[in-house]
């Protein structure tokens, strides 16, 4: 499975301190948590990952303001972003290499954007999602009517249990870009955010029965 950065094939960088605190990377999920009734779901529980701004942008200038708007200068517009988590209790992070989520709470970056001409050390292919699992059935009757005539009857069923399918990590949304997969640092959605197949949203439960003769 394909993890998006900058450049859409591009990967980002694993940063040591990230490693120092939380280990490895994780690549595996083994399950998606979806709550009842909810349209999306997340490949982490709430709270271990948070979009804060690419250490990369404070170096940007802020000194070639465009018509003399300070808004419109090139360290306002960079947009890059970089995934941190909370500090767990009891590690200990310099303070210099310490950000402050958007909740608040202190935290250091585990993945961040590569710089010009640098290489992403992550790599690509490095996410495997929870599989995929579909349960159909049918079942059909046949009665016979006559000599060389017959009346079957036939109930066909997707999807008998209505059990949301997740897209793929990296996956395009298919939800008009408000959700689906979201794996990508520069992307205004929750990181690991998922959404459901792009036919009815599962594709839900659905029954289709057939009548046929045969003679």
């Amino acid at each position: 499975m394909l993890f998006q950065g900058t450049f859409g094939t591009g990967t980002p960088v694993v940063t040591p301190e990230g490693v120092a605190v939380f280990g490895k990377f994780p690549s595996k999920f083994g399950s998606v948590h979806w709550d009842d009734g909810a349209r999306a779901g997340s490949y982490f529980d709430p709270g271990t990952f948070f979009r804060v701004p690419d250490p990369q942008c404070g170096a940007v200038t802020g000194l070639q303001n465009l018509n003399g708007l300070s808004s419109a200068s090139p360290s306002n517009r960079c947009t890059l972003q970089a995934l941190a988590r909370p500090i767990p209790a009891g590690k200990t992070v310099p303070a210099d290499l310490t950000v402050q989520l958007p909740n608040g709470q202190p935290g250091v970056i585990v993945l961040k954007n590569p710089l010009p001409g640098e290489r992403g050390t992550l790599g690509l292919n490095t996410m495997e999602g929870p599989g995929l699992w579909l349960f159909d059935a049918a079942i059909s009757k046949s009665i016979r009517i006559a000599e060389g005539k017959s009346l079957e009857f036939r109930v066909d069923a997707q999807n008998v249990l209505n059990h949301p399918t997740p897209d793929d990590p990296g996956q395009a949304s298919c939800f008009g870009g408000n959700l689906g997969t979201n794996l990508s640092l520069n992307n205004t959605n929750d990181f690991g955010l998922v959404g459901g197949k792009c036919v009815a949203e599962s594709p839900s439960r659905r029954f289709q029965a057939r009548l046929r003769i045969n003679f």
